[in-house]
């Protein structure tokens, strides 16, 4: 048998089974294509309310930002500060689904670290975290989100006092992105509540282990200061609180 004559037996045995069942591939054609439509329209109107969100974020941002580095402190302008703290967290909360969403709420839990509400702000760290955990993102934002909300959520465990807990969540750190810019950051927290929790020995140990880590050299003459000061004082000094918000504009 030659390569037409195999063709043509090919070709005959479609026609056959499109006539006969013509009408269920009729039905199954127009679902796909009625599928294909209902996506694409869902995806265009998502598209478009996440670029509506992302301007709100932005502008709220800015708005913040500007009246934080303002020396002027009127009570004017703190109302405003927490009318706009109270905008992100609602615009937060209705489009947690988007990433501009979790960044506003990301942003409307700095509210509450400043005001002293630390149970509020980690609830809402660690559901930024939870909605995002970034391991499958790409390119330079990758993990950028999920893991300042993780590393916000244990500041404001330190800050409730629950040492252990704070532990727990930035040694998840280490494990979640141990190639995150904000490792030394984490490991110098790891060792300030070791200290405060009397774990004096693991302290020591951690900051020998980041000296002799040549990926945190930046870090070193810092990590000297503190093993010296925890040496002397058998304490290390909290991590003091931003006084402004995240510059978390990005997309």
């Amino acid at each position: 048998m030659n390569l037409s004559q195999t063709i043509r037996d090919y070709a005959e045995i479609a026609s056959g089974f499109i006539a006969r069942f013509r009408v269920l591939v009729v039905i199954v054609v127009a679902f796909l294509v009625l599928a294909f439509g209902s996506w694409l329209v869902f995806s265009t109107v998502q598209s478009s309310k996440e670029k509506e969100v992302s301007r709100t974020v932005n502008r709220l941002s800015i708005e913040l930002i500007n009246l934080a580095q303002n020396s002027e402190s009127s009570l004017e302008a703190q109302d405003r500060i927490a009318a706009i703290y109270a905008e992100l967290e609602k615009t937060g909360r209705a489009n947690l689904r988007t990433q501009n969403g979790l960044r506003a709420l990301f942003l409307s839990a700095h509210g509450e670290m400043q005001t002293g509400q630390f149970a509020k702000a980690r609830e809402k760290y660690l559901l930024v975290h939870q909605k995002n955990p970034g391991l499958f993102q790409f390119g330079a934002g990758r993990h950028y989100l999920a893991a300042n909300a993780l590393y916000y959520a244990a500041l404001a465990t330190e800050e409730e006092g629950q040492i252990d807990k704070a532990i727990e969540l930035l040694r998840k750190f280490e494990r979640s992105y141990p190639t995150h810019w904000l490792l030394g950051e984490v490991q110098l927290s790891i060792a300030r509540n070791l200290a405060a929790g009397g774990k004096m020995d693991q302290a020591v140990a951690l900051f020998d282990k980041m000296l002799a880590d040549k990926n945190l050299e930046p870090y070193h003459a810092r990590v000297s200061d503190q093993k010296k000061i925890l040496m002397l004082r058998g304490v290390l000094p909290k991590q003091p609180l931003l006084q402004s918000p995240p510059k978390f504009l990005g997309n």
